[in-house]
């Protein structure tokens, strides 16, 4: 509910120059005094309770938004997943994209509300197309700054290397997923777990995702997947080019990917923690004889029903 995001965006477009920090940093202050004075401050103040995804997180809240440690309960994995299901590679969808057969493919997924997170990735890419001819950048999703997105693409030696999808129903984005060599999100505009990034783990894909993002909380650097700075286009071409050209080891990666997933999204440990929060949080605020009998009725409905 806070604008927290924002500010892990900001701080995720950054790069390593005087310049960059200097103006980074006046941007993540003056996003911050403006969002906490303006709106942030009100709603925490009213808040008995605040959840957070990760340690970070917890972090921020108490050390800069000020708000006391005892209220903030931290539920890692409290998103809905899928089946998490392996999904073949569906030839038909590959055929209607124009993706040759023996193209490597890197997939991304956007809500195009930001233009420098995509741009970086296009940027990255036209250096992979260069030198691997046969690669192929599909772009998921729709949003305001298509249009950028698009003309920033053009100006570019991407030519037709590059598919924009437009929106794509949430039931068909892992046949989308299915198709990469390699899946990248750098978004850090959410506190919480990307699904995308979650699918295609459980799909053993090789993933590139924002180290200014909850995901450095579960995916561990070179090992199960990688974290890079949005803003690091180098890093990223590197990665995409060891990947296409088998540099690195690509099913062992994979594997530990799908085998982290499945550990630790386990929906009654989800639920479990969920409703510790909650036990607390009426404690607390001393409403826990009042509430406490309707909870365990909502505990018992879901564990009879799971």
């Amino acid at each position: 509910a806070t604008r927290l995001s924002e500010l892990f965006a900001i701080m995720g477009m950054g790069q390593e120059t005087l310049g960059s920090l200097l103006s980074t940093s006046i941007a993540v202050g003056y996003r911050f005094l403006r969002s906490f004075y303006g709106r942030d401050r009100k709603l925490l103040k009213s808040a008995d309770g605040v959840f957070v995804t990760s340690p970070r997180e917890r972090i921020a809240l108490e050390r800069y938004y000020l708000y006391p440690d005892a209220r903030i309960h931290t539920v890692p994995y409290g998103i809905e997943v899928g089946d998490l299901s392996p999904r073949e590679r569906s030839e038909e969808l590959r055929k209607s994209l124009g993706i040759p057969e023996t193209a490597k493919v890197a997939v991304t997924i956007t809500d195009m509300t930001e233009v420098g997170e995509v741009k970086s990735l296009l940027l990255a890419f036209e250096q992979v197309a260069i030198k691997k001819p046969n690669s192929r950048l599909i772009i998921v999703g729709e949003g305001p700054k298509f249009k950028e997105i698009e003309y920033e693409m053009l100006t570019m030696a991407l030519g037709s290397k590059v598919v924009f999808t437009g929106a794509v129903k949430d039931s068909d984005i892992p046949d989308y997923i299915a198709l990469a060599d390699v899946f990248v999100n750098l978004s850090a505009r959410t506190t919480g777990f990307e699904p995308s990034l979650l699918e295609a783990m459980s799909q053993k894909k090789v993933i590139v995702g924002s180290e200014v993002s909850s995901m450095g909380t579960i995916v561990e650097h070179s090992v199960d997947g990688f974290l890079i700075r949005p803003a690091d286009v180098s890093e990223l071409a590197t990665l995409l080019l060891d990947v296409f050209s088998g540099a690195l080891p690509v099913g062992d990666i994979g594997e530990q990917a799908r085998s982290k997933v499945l550990s630790l999204f386990d929906a009654e440990k989800m639920v479990i923690e969920t409703l510790s929060a909650y036990y607390a949080i009426l404690k607390r605020t001393g409403a826990y004889k009042v509430q406490a009998s309707l909870v365990n009725r909502v505990s018992e409905f879901l564990f009879s029903n799971g």
